[in-house]
């Protein structure tokens, strides 16, 4: 049996980018892992039903739908882990 892999790249660009890009990816693979470079984890839950996707949350909401694999990984992190 051979394994392929598969690897797709996105820099820069708006936060909210993110969100379609791995929509569009988890319709042709499945589950998709991430190495998010940032300062910032991007994965805070919606503030309100009227920003529920924003730059900081766009991570949780691809969490919520199931488009992430359990190993990704956020490195350069440089904020709290935890609101409050």
């Amino acid at each position: 049996m051979m394994l392929t892999l598969y690897f797709t790249t996105s820099l820069g660009g708006d936060h909210t980018i993110v969100l379609p890009i791995l929509r569009s990816l988890y319709k042709v693979y499945g589950p998709i892992s991430v190495i998010h470079f940032d300062a910032h984890l991007d994965t805070w839950g919606p503030w309100s039903p009227q920003e529920r996707i924003t730059h900081g949350s766009f991570f949780y909401i691809a969490r919520e739908e199931g488009l992430l694999s359990n190993t990704s990984v956020h490195a350069g992190i440089r904020c709290k882990m935890a609101v409050r």
